[in-house]
């Protein structure tokens, strides 16, 4: 469990939990069935268990539809102190995110999740107007960080760039504007966690019934 206690969140993972000593910008981007989602889903259930959230409020903003309520039942994330809601564009994303903004002070918000913050982008990126709303929501999470200290962790869907490597849509943003940055990758028999900033190091997970299980 978190060695920090209910003052910050946990994965339950000691050295992870370590790069959350004080409020970050986290970002975990890879390829599909990777484990994103799952990994996010094990940060609130570590953080409910201990203490974090109930102390604080969490946010969870699907952009992908409803497909995670199952696995957060199974996780028996249901708590009243961390509330879902489902984006459907670009602009009601954003109008989530201000209303948060506008209500801090009322809900305690101490982490918000945003699975995944690329989604629209990716369809939008084409438009200037797209890509100023996209600048403008990653303006917005760094307030939240910054003046109230939010934890703000958001997944990224990838995209096949330049030479065909594979890289989040909007990386050139996200990648400087995150303190923190992840990648998930499908190993033989199991998933690899790759920490990219601000250190290199790589563990393995197994994705189970009951959440994530770290493999030393």
């Amino acid at each position: 469990m978190n060695r920090f206690s209910a003052e910050t969140p946990s994965i339950c993972n000691e050295i992870l939990d370590s790069l959350f000593s004080e409020p970050k910008k986290i970002l975990i981007y890879g390829e599909a069935a990777s484990g994103k989602t799952n990994l996010i889903l094990n940060l609130l259930k570590c953080s409910l268990a201990n203490g974090f959230i109930g102390k604080k409020t969490a946010v969870y903003i699907s952009t992908e539809g409803s497909e995670y309520q199952y696995r957060a039942i199974q996780l028996n994330l249901y708590s009243p102190n961390i509330l879902f809601a489902e984006a459907i564009d670009q602009d009601h994303l954003l109008e989530l995110i201000l209303k948060l903004y506008v209500d801090i002070d009322l809900m305690n918000l101490g982490l918000l999740v945003i699975d995944s913050i690329n989604n629209f982008y990716r369809v939008e990126a084409e438009s200037i107007d797209g890509l100023k709303k996209f600048i403008a929501l990653l303006a917005i999470l760094s307030s939240l960080n910054r003046e109230y200290n939010v934890y703000i962790l958001t997944s990224a869907q990838i995209r096949v760039g330049e030479e065909g490597l594979e890289e989040p849509s909007g990386m050139k943003y996200l990648f400087p504007w995150a303190d923190i940055v992840m990648k998930t990758v499908i190993g033989e028999n199991t998933r690899i966690l790759i920490v990219e900033k601000p250190l290199s190091f790589a563990l393995r997970f197994h994705i189970g019934e009951d959440g994530i299980s770290w493999i030393s």
